[in-house]
């Protein structure tokens, strides 16, 4: 499907102005390798340097490396965001993000990260208590997700140039980034995907094992 995630015409952001907005959700970043690198496993998407999951880069520290034709990530979960107003996560709507927009209206007005020539979009939210674990959504038979949970150890590319020759946007930036409480956010996710988050997922399981216990 290569319907557009936004018009064209949406007033959005790009690049460093990219960047400027989400330092007020006190976000950190990491390199990402340019979409025309040939020596990159994953051009466009790579994250670059050893355990950039556990060294997060300030604003200052990327904009060289975008500016240079790099692309920029946003570093999920732990390192952006902090206690007090949440931390922040992303709704990697993979496949189909108009038809979640349709789903849950709010999706529709939240900031997000979209390309043209995709129904796709990253939309950022904001997650309160301590992050969650990340999970990917997969239909049956299916190896590639439709549907991801991004927080800690992941990232998500917010600024640069995808492989396709589409320069990421940031759009619905003036509208503010929705928060969710970790049962709320997995109601929300359950209600889409079917499947819960790690935690709950596991805390279902032992609810069912300490029942069966009580049972014997």
């Amino acid at each position: 499907d290569k319907r557009a995630a936004a018009p064209a015409n949406t007033k959005a952001l790009t690049g460093v102005d990219t960047l400027q907005w989400f330092e007020q959700l006190q976000a950190r970043y990491c390199k990402v390798a340019a979409w025309n690198d040939s020596e990159s496993v994953s051009p466009g998407k790579q994250a670059l340097g050893k355990n950039w999951q556990n060294k997060p880069l300030t604003i200052d520290q990327v904009k060289p490396h975008l500016a240079s034709g790099g692309n920029a990530g946003l570093l999920a979960g732990e390192y952006s965001g902090n206690d007090e107003i949440g931390h922040v996560g992303i709704l990697d709507a993979d496949e189909d993000y108009s038809g979640f927009c349709s789903f849950l209206e709010w999706a529709g007005l939240a900031p997000a990260i979209v390309r043209d020539g995709a129904d796709k979009g990253k939309i950022i939210i904001l997650v309160t208590g301590r992050p969650l674990k990340n999970k990917s959504f997969f239909r049956p038979g299916e190896k590639a997700p439709f549907f991801e949970f991004l927080s800690t150890g992941r990232q998500g590319v917010i600024a640069g140039i995808h492989p396709s020759g589409a320069e990421y946007r940031l759009i619905n930036y003036e509208n503010g980034v929705p928060r969710f409480s970790p049962a709320r956010l997995n109601a929300v996710i359950e209600a889409w995907t079917g499947q819960s988050l790690e935690e709950f997922e596991q805390a279902r399981t032992a609810e069912q094992q300490a029942q069966t216990e009580t049972t014997r």
